[in-house]
């Protein structure tokens, strides 16, 4: 349900295992860098009516 809301805001959930983190932390930081290249810093348009 969490992942839901938050995905809904547009944000990407990405999801580790403590041990992937701990045992595998330059496939993670690879993983996070990846998709992390794929989004965009643009802003979404504030709703109609809000904003200047």
């Amino acid at each position: 349900m969490r992942t839901r809301y938050l995905e809904s805001l547009g944000l990407l959930v990405l999801r580790y295992w403590d041990n992937e983190v701990l045992q595998q932390t330059a496939v993670v930081l690879e993983a996070i860098w990846s998709a992390a290249q794929d989004r965009t810093l643009t802003p979404t348009p504030l709703p109609e009516g809000e904003g200047p």
